[in-house]
């Protein structure tokens, strides 16, 4: 019974841990940035056009607030 109750903790706690870590790289994501590298190739055939670019993408690990003065 003891090691019913032990199991049940310790996925109890593996799951808040895991959602704690979820929940913080999604708020996280919204200081992700993106962005094209030149030259950006563009392609028509048919009327129909394709852009071609590379994207250069930068993960947010740590972001600090900054107060703009007015």
């Amino acid at each position: 019974m003891v090691k019913k109750y032990t199991f049940r903790g310790v996925l109890i706690l593996a799951a808040v841990i895991a959602g704690f870590i979820f929940l913080l790289r999604g708020c996280m994501s919204r200081y992700d940035e993106r962005s094209a590298i030149t030259p950006v190739l563009f392609f028509e055939k048919a009327d129909k056009g394709i852009v071609f670019s590379i994207i250069k993408y930068g993960k947010a690990t740590s972001y600090k607030e900054v107060e703009a003065v007015l």
